[in-house]
């Protein structure tokens, strides 16, 4: 025997669309026979033509009672499956067989008790979703960073869209059987004859969008751990967004800072390179750089002169993020109780420079690229500019 396997392209609590469906499957030679997970089987024979009658279950149990089955096969129905302990369906080929329900009324208390679970599912799934909105708001909110927690971890958002695709499935769920509770509360009975095709292609757009945020997640989230990379600078071979500290003091005393390897690894933590991806930041470079200079010490007499630099580079996808991730960066690493020298230069989109002795922070966004430059040492970033314009243009 052969079977297949097809996963119903609507809301499976549109019980009349269901029965439909399968009525037409069978026509095509397809067979229901029960269920795999969220997937109907099929077996493959030859056409013919079936009725079904989709029913809530009266209780949790797999099977119908004895008293059910004598009765409805008295009526000329056999017993096919449970579906999800919420429907026992049926089926028959007499042409004489006998409706199942002749009162409406009757009928509707087993859609008022299918209502009342799909009541308790729809507030229970509203809680969880609530709590991980909450969650994801509250790691926004405590966060000195938020906008760029917001581009580099994108995981929270498509977290948070497919919780609300499933909060719309449950509703909608609970909404089709609801309008049929209604109708046969009223005392209308169900035709059992439904064009199901237009809401086949509404729930498969649902059902695919659903999908393609799935999809998304994993391949965000695999991707996000295994692109990016801790090295030592001597170790990157591809040009890097940044200004090389030996070219920032363009001194021939100038020399790299000892390495210095912690954590049994072979990077130099003295000058290194941390790179990340994620969609909304497809370039996230962290640069550390660290010199010595014997010939020199500082004012305070507090050591050989070493300069320094720190330098954050971010590629954005979309430029729109640019000035608030601009901003941020300001607002972080400048101090309300310290004193700076600001100054804004005529480059870029957006360049601040703020001194303060011997420490100077540089901040520019140029179209969708935002570097924060943190560099302790004498020279003057802000003659520095048209060589950072130089290395940004090449990105």
């Amino acid at each position: 025997m052969k079977y297949c396997y097809k996963r119903p392209a609507f809301d499976f609590y549109d019980t009349v669309a269901m029965e439909c469906w399968l009525s037409d499957m069978a026509k095509k030679g397809l067979l229901y026979t029960g269920n795999n997970l969220a997937y109907f089987r099929f077996l493959k024979a030859e056409p013919q033509n079936i009725c079904y009658r989709v029913e809530p279950t009266t209780n949790d149990t797999l099977e119908p009672s004895d008293e059910m089955l004598s009765a409805y096969t008295d009526a000329g129905w056999e017993f096919v499956a449970n579906q999800g302990n919420q429907f026992f369906i049926w089926k028959s080929t007499r042409p004489d067989a006998t409706e199942l329900h002749t009162d409406p009324i009757v009928q509707s208390e087993s859609y008022r008790r299918l209502c009342q679970k799909l009541t308790r599912t729809a507030a229970f799934t509203g809680l969880c979703v609530v709590a991980i909105f909450a969650i994801i708001l509250g790691g926004f909110l405590v966060s000195d960073r938020p906008v760029t927690l917001f581009l580099t971890s994108p995981l929270y958002i498509f977290l948070a869209v497919s919780e609300l695709f499933i909060v719309a499935q449950v509703v909608q769920q609970a909404r089709s059987a609801l309008r049929i509770k209604k109708m046969l509360a009223d005392g209308f009975s169900l035709s059992h004859k439904k064009n199901y095709h237009k809401e086949y292609r509404v729930y498969r757009i649902i059902n695919a969008v659903s999908l393609l945020l799935s999809v998304l997640i994993l391949i965000t989230a695999l991707l996000t751990l295994t692109t990016g990379w801790r090295k030592s600078t001597v170790d990157v071979t591809e040009p890097l967004p940044y200004l090389s500290l030996d070219l920032i003091e363009q001194s021939e005393e100038f020399a790299w800072a000892e390495p210095t390897f912690m954590f049994d690894s072979d990077i130099d933590y003295n000058n290194y390179v941390d790179y990340s991806w994620t969609p909304l930041v497809p370039e996230h470079y962290e640069i550390h750089q660290e010199g010595a200079d014997q010939s020199h010490k500082w004012p305070d007499d507090s050591g050989y002169y070493s300069p320094s630099a720190s330098t954050e580079y971010y590629r954005l996808a979309f430029s729109i993020f640019a000035p608030a991730l601009f901003d941020e960066l300001m607002e972080l690493h400048l101090w309300e109780n310290e004193e700076y020298t600001i100054y804004e230069p005529d480059a870029f989109n957006r360049t601040v420079i703020a001194q303060d002795e011997y420490m100077t922070h540089l901040f520019v966004q140029w179209g969708k690229q935002v570097v924060y430059i943190r560099y302790h040492g004498y020279a003057d970033l802000g003659k520095k500019l048209e060589l950072l314009a130089n290395v940004l243009s090449s990105q």
